[in-house]
């Protein structure tokens, strides 16, 4: 229980003054999926879906909120 509770203030401090989720995130999140369900091994595909993952993760870890808001206002 007590390494539970330590994890996840770890985990809130971490997080703390980072971007998070927004629509554009889920949106490429999704269609990371959809490209991996597709791609059946196809390397130019399955790279264009680990790319769209690698930008979601970079977006959601991002301290710059500012941008990351004018990009989701744009999409």
């Amino acid at each position: 229980m007590f390494c539970e509770v330590y994890m996840k203030e770890k985990l809130y401090r971490f997080m703390y003054g980072r971007y998070g989720n927004d629509a554009l995130n889920i949106c490429l999140l999704i269609l990371y999926v959809l490209l991996s369900l597709l791609s059946r091994r196809n390397s130019i595909v399955s790279y264009i879906g680990f790319g769209l993952l690698v930008f979601a993760l970079y977006r959601s870890m991002s301290r710059n909120i500012y941008k990351r808001r004018y990009e989701n206002e744009l999409f």
